[in-house]
């Protein structure tokens, strides 16, 4: 990790840097295709076993820990290297581990979204560090509805460490690109659809940051309560941190150049009043108003609770 952090600046910058998504990439698809099946010697013994587990777990983690030195240039040159290779390729790469199984993208977006959820079976610390590199990723129209859908079914399934996982990549993103990680950003798509996927991501996190809490004294009931608790500051605290992004981000920050990234600051570069969308849908479904935007609906009655 080390070395490839000094090395950054020369593996940062493209053609190198495609070099060095592409090994990673590729490992990390390996990897999903021997989940469940790196342990089935029934000969091994329990220290081996461990030894073994450890080994697996250290591998799964070698490519996410080389690209984490990345810049966010390079990231999003390897997005836009991707989208073309993927056209030219005529459709997403798939892999199978049976022939019962549907296709899988193997496009990296679509790997680190698997990664960082808790159902593919990876570790916590592989989990955690993939929804951070997730959050890093080009917000495409594509990467942003996904990340929504998959959102929705965490939350919906009551799967809450997948949600605060891809909250987790929400906040990455948010350090990486200011209110740019919400999406808009994107040559390819209208303004609608990039509307419609931010008001999704808005209207999940809203709901994640207004679950209602167990009050039963049981041990279970109790362990679940912690558990939303955590769901609901996550919610919370990356609400407040969009609304942040969105007011550092200026009026105009939505209408920037594709691919191009906000400053340090924040700034959007038209100098003008400052406002965000999310904080005032939210003072307008506070106070009941009738015109609130439709991503407030489903959690009105949750705010005024709150």
């Amino acid at each position: 990790t080390r070395l490839a952090g000094e090395l950054s600046q020369w593996l940062g910058a493209p053609p190198v840097s495609r070099v060095v998504f592409e090994r990673a990439r590729l490992a990390m698809a390996f990897d999903a295709n021997q989940v469940g099946l790196e342990n089935l010697d029934e000969n091994v013994d329990d220290e081996s076993a461990k030894s073994n587990d450890v080994k697996i777990a250290f591998s799964r983690l070698k490519p996410l820990l080389l690209l984490r030195p990345m810049p966010i240039e390079a990231w999003d040159d390897w997005s836009a290297f991707e989208s073309v290779a993927d056209t030219v390729a005529g459709s997403a790469e798939t892999l199978k581990s049976s022939e019962d199984l549907l296709p899988v993208s193997n496009l990296l977006p679509d790997i680190l979204l698997r990664k960082a959820l808790k159902q593919n079976g990876e570790s916590d610390d592989s989990r955690r560090l993939a929804a951070e590199l997730l959050g890093r990723v080009f917000p495409s129209a594509r990467v942003i509805s996904q990340r929504a859908d998959s959102f929705e079914r965490a939350v919906v399934d009551g799967r809450l460490g997948d949600a605060r996982a891809l909250a987790l990549a929400t906040l990455s993103g948010i350090n990486a690109r200011n209110a740019m990680a919400l999406g808009g950003c994107d040559a390819t798509t209208g303004s609608d659809d990039d509307d419609k996927s931010k008001d999704r991501l808005r209207a999940v996190l809203l709901l994640m940051a207004t679950l209602p809490l167990n009050d039963e004294t049981s041990a279970t009931a109790s362990a679940k309560r912690l558990e939303t608790t955590k769901t609901k500051m996550g919610g919370l605290e990356t609400v407040a941190r969009i609304i942040g992004a969105e007011l550092l981000g200026g009026k105009n920050a939505t209408g920037s150049t594709p691919r191009k990234r906000l400053g340090a600051d924040g700034g959007g570069g038209g100098g003008g009043e400052r406002v965000s969308v999310t904080l005032n849908g939210l003072v307008s479904g506070i106070v009941g108003d009738p015109n609130a935007p439709r991503w407030v609906y489903a959690a009105r009655t949750s705010l005024r609770d709150a």
